[in-house]
């Protein structure tokens, strides 16, 4: 059924706003002019070319139609906004694109790059061009709507996944090979009794490609697999159309928006401390998934199973700490740094199965943010087919890096000779970028400290060592937290029990003095943690007292 709209123009713009993407070769401008013909030079757009929200933001008070070359940013839909396109066959599309380059008399710097690809592009018979013209014709169609989702998804399969979510969310898609079938959908849909006749725009009059034998057109797909499917699923069935006609709402239909919508508040964490930010996965937003207990478990669909928490960040360095447990084994599962009031990408990083026999992760990811942002989320994309849980997400945020916490000895001063702790790679420990040691909730050695002090093997005497843990601990508490001193021939276990300090029972320090006669062997101090343990250790050293 049509909309309930008046027939009024001015009444069916009032609750009409929408993006027309212009497919480069596709009849965008033809199209472009033939909706300010529908609806009027003042309500529709020029052909636009730039980013999806600088364009919202700089035209969408003065035209309730927008055209143009969309260029998306990982933002989403406007939830304000319907959005309609053409598609063409692939391979034509293509052909024409290569015509179309070839035939700019005046070129700019960038034509001239392509039409070089170009040229290798027929002179082999599709088999090599430019890496330069190969980006302008490798599946065009679901590149560009993916970005809509993500900036991030380099994968054609993640792609063509992104972008069939995506296109299902647009008003109307309509074919290059059947306008007239999709002009007169549109007119319907706006109650518009006016016939108007789509005008030849741009029309690419200099071909270099005249005749194509079926050789090219196999080399010609190659390069478009994806935007085939893509097509074929929108393009050739419902008479070359693809709709979302039969709501009452301009919003219904569109893309959940998370990146349009602020939330009233941030999530809350369950852990916190001065740098560090926990929060459980099933008190995160997200597109896709279900709750299981406290964990956030993916459902098999496309799209993003873990949004938020929406907090503040100032400019410096953070540390993100994924952990969960695989669902389905192989999978690479984007995790992208996002800021909703900006729409800005601060940063990217990637979740990926090994093919550790562990069922359970620790997947850790830095990224610098250049300057004070105000809504930021941490967002998880799934592919289809894929499941994992995620169970934690953990957000540090790092000081002025402290000095290099290598084996440091201080003599000649009255102060004690300092050794701290590291983190080597058979341990279960994971060193954040100030130097702070995280927990990754296996069990095990979670970090040594070995003193390489010369004076304590030369030593007569009884010497003492001082060894302290400042740090905070999570809801799971400490659980079989100890530490293991090898000195020399004994091995000594010791409970760490936590005071609290700073009147919160997450701060703690922990302090024990051990005592060591000459060996031959340095003394070694490790701290083990059982299985689930959270900590993160802001100061792991040793002190000698002599």
């Amino acid at each position: 059924m049509p909309h309930s709209l008046t027939s009024n123009k001015a009444e069916v713009m009032e609750q009409s706003r929408g993006i027309f993407l212009h497919m480069e070769k596709c009849a965008g401008q033809s199209i472009n002019q033939w909706l300010a013909e529908v609806h009027g030079t003042n309500w529709v757009s020029p052909n636009l070319i730039g980013n999806h929200r600088e364009i919202i933001r700089t035209y969408g008070g003065a035209y309730s139609w927008l055209s143009g070359h969309v260029e998306f940013d990982g933002t989403g839909l406007d939830p304000r906004y319907r959005y309609i396109t053409v598609l063409r066959d692939p391979i034509d599309r293509l052909i024409s694109w290569v015509n179309f380059v070839l035939s700019v008399e005046f070129p700019t710097d960038y034509i001239r790059s392509l039409q070089e690809g170009a040229e290798i592009f027929l002179r082999s018979n599709g088999q090599d061009t430019t890496p330069i013209f190969y980006q302008t014709i490798s599946n065009p169609y679901c590149r560009r709507l993916s970005r809509a989702l993500s900036t991030a998804i380099v994968d054609t399969s993640s792609q063509l996944d992104a972008a069939l979510h995506v296109l299902e969310q647009f008003f109307l898609v309509g074919s290059f090979e059947n306008l007239e079938s999709f002009c007169n959908k549109y007119i319907f849909s706006q109650n518009i009794s006016e016939k108007h006749i789509i005008p030849h725009v741009n029309k690419t009059t200099k071909k270099r490609i005249d005749t194509i034998d079926d050789n090219f057109r196999r080399q010609c797909a190659n390069y478009v697999r994806s935007d085939i499917l893509l097509y074929q699923k929108f393009c050739l069935n419902n008479d070359h159309l693809y709709s979302n006609l039969d709501t009452n709402s301009s919003a219904k239909g569109l893309i959940t928006s998370f990146n349009w919508n602020t939330p009233s508040h941030p999530v809350r964490p369950y852990w916190e401390d001065e740098t560090l930010l926990a929060y459980r996965g099933a008190n995160l937003t997200c597109q896709v998934g279900t709750n299981v207990g406290m964990f956030r478990e993916a459902d098999g669909r496309f799209g993003f199973l873990s949004l938020g928490p929406y907090i503040p960040m100032i400019a410096g360095t953070y540390d993100v700490a994924i952990t969960g447990e695989w669902g389905s084994r192989g999978g690479i599962y984007i995790v992208e740094c996002h800021d909703l009031s900006s729409g800005k990408t601060v940063g990217t990083g990637y979740i990926i199965d090994w093919g550790s026999p562990d069922l359970n992760f620790f997947a850790p990811i830095s990224f610098v943010v250049p300057e004070a942002l105000e809504n930021c989320e941490i967002r998880v994309l799934v592919p289809a087919s894929h499941k994992i849980s995620i169970h934690n997400i953990m957000i540090a945020r790092n000081k002025e890096p402290k000095k290099d916490k290598k084996q440091i000895s201080i003599t000649g001063t009255k102060e004690p000779p300092v050794n701290y702790a590291r983190v080597e790679n058979d341990m279960v420990g994971y060193l954040l970028s100030d130097k702070t040691i995280m927990s990754t909730y296996r069990a095990g050695v979670l970090c040594i400290i070995d003193i390489q002090d010369a004076e304590l093997s030369s030593a007569r005497t009884e010497s003492r060592v001082l060894v302290q843990i400042t740090g905070s601990v999570g809801p799971n508490g400490l659980a079989a937290a100890t530490i293991r001193a090898t000195l020399g021939t004994e091995i000594l276990t010791t409970a760490i029990e936590f005071t609290p300090v700073f009147e919160s029972e997450n701060f703690f320090i922990f302090q024990k003095i051990f005592h060591i006669v000459p060996v031959l062997n340095a003394p070694i101090f490790e701290i083990i943690v059982s299985e689930n343990t959270e900590l993160h250790l802001f100061d792991v050293k040793c002190l000698m007292q002599y």
